[in-house]
């Protein structure tokens, strides 16, 4: 019983990993293909910086150019 329920949890943790590089990689595949500094943008930004499976770095990244467009646009909702 309690080998059916570890494994069960493995494989729900492994569709989950899974998941979250699937969005991860549409994320990254529309700002490629948005390049314009706008709210579309910014938004894309703040959603890939929260994903919490990326780097220190690479969030860092993410979170200050959408601080910037934010700013630059007057967007304050995407500085929050």
């Amino acid at each position: 019983m309690k080998k059916s329920l570890l494994f069960l949890f493995l494989v729900a943790c492994f569709i989950c990993s899974n998941g979250q590089e699937l969005v991860i990689k549409s994320l990254r595949q529309q700002l490629k293909e948005h390049p314009q500094a706008d709210t579309f943008r910014v938004n894309r930004l703040n959603k890939l910086a929260l994903t919490g499976s990326l780097s220190g770095a690479q969030i860092d990244t993410f979170a200050n150019e959408a601080l910037l467009i934010s700013r630059k646009i007057n967007y304050q909702l995407g500085e929050g």
